[in-house]
């Protein structure tokens, strides 16, 4: 049985007493088992447009529980062999958030393709959702490879691109005349096109910038192209995981200690590749580390507390110099909460 909150945000009207009472009875009205799970979706449709012969194609459709029950699903299946379909998580609980993942089929169909997707939950009691995926598989526009991978990818790596060839078979005059991307840290430069017979072939250079951010990168780009006096896109997707050149471990150094008291904690520091660390400071004088003259991928340092004798909480931060390339420094939060208790 759904607690009293489940109804609130369910926003049942007050004058359906059958639906209520059928619903309070565990046996809920088929109406409502439906609406209950479609209102945890914001999108029921995507339209992959024109897609590439084997390119790596996929929408995820966010999926929030805004209810307090613990919601579970059963299964996302598809109608057709042409949309692969997989969860992110089959349990969320309260204000959570998953994805139904759709994949386009691009290596096995081609043509236009659609889809109905059907998600069926099992907790807190039975209803299903339906989704829709369509798009139109183009086998004579191919990308090889079907997407663009940078890899993990060190931040201070001189080399951040990849290249792809893009081919068009059937129209020697088929051009590309643009590139399209959201994403301000990536740059594309085109070779001149090549042309046997009624082929055309394009060498397609994809350029991570130096302005971007460490953490995982994720888009698509959209080739534009013209045929026959038409315009259309053909999105490619890019991804990678950009590797700061320090990494520590803890993120946030705390301490708990009562006045007075000596702690002693442990920092690991990890480079992208052998480095030395030339300083170590920190911002509370309560707080020393002990410096490494090593140059080695992997430092641990200790750091060494002597907690203030007022109680009270203390901020801080520790700021880590190497010799990395660009003289890579790092900086972390200290926390100290000091109590008599």
């Amino acid at each position: 049985m759904l607690s009293r909150s489940f109804f609130q945000r369910s926003l049942i009207p007050a004058g359906c007493l059958a639906l209520c009472c059928s619903v309070l009875a565990g046996i809920p009205g088929e109406g409502f088992g439906q609406e209950w799970a479609r209102k945890m979706f914001t999108e029921f449709n995507h339209d992959f447009g024109n897609v590439a012969k084997g390119s790596f194609v996929e929408y995820k459709f966010p999926i929030k529980n805004i209810y307090e029950e613990d919601i579970r699903i059963e299964s996302a299946v598809s109608s057709c062999g042409c949309a692969q379909v997989s969860l992110s998580t089959n349990r969320l609980k309260t204000w959570e958030t998953g994805y139904v993942v759709a994949k386009f089929n691009t290596q096995a169909f081609s043509g236009f393709r659609q889809a109905t997707i059907t998600v069926r939950f099992a907790r807190p009691f039975l209803g299903e959702v339906q989704l829709n995926v369509r798009g139109n598989i183009r086998s004579d526009v191919t990308f090889q490879p079907g997407s663009i991978n940078f890899g993990p990818l060190p931040l201070t790596s001189e080399d951040k691109s990849k290249s792809i060839r893009i081919s068009k078979f059937g129209n020697p005059n088929w051009r590309i005349v643009d590139v399209k991307s959201t994403y301000q840290h990536i740059k594309v430069r085109l070779s001149p096109p090549t042309q046997v017979g009624t082929s055309v072939d394009y060498e397609m250079t994809v350029r991570l910038t130096d302005t971007v951010p460490v953490g995982f990168v994720n888009g698509e780009l959209y080739i534009v192209a013209e045929e026959r006096g038409r315009r259309f896109e053909i999105p490619i997707s890019f991804s990678g995981n950009i590797l700061a050149p320090l990494r520590i471990s803890p993120e946030v150094l705390v301490f708990n200690a009562t006045p007075g008291q000596e702690e002693t904690r442990k920092l690991v520091i990890t480079g992208n590749q052998p480095f030395a660390i030339t300083a170590i400071t920190s911002s509370d004088a309560t707080i020393q580390i002990a410096p490494t003259d090593q140059t080695k991928k992997v430092h641990i340092v200790e750091a060494r507390l002597k907690a203030p004798q007022v109680s009270g909480e203390y901020k801080g931060e520790i700021t880590i110099e190497t010799d990395l390339p660009g003289g890579a420094v790092q900086k972390m939060e200290t926390t100290i909460q000091v109590s008599d208790q």
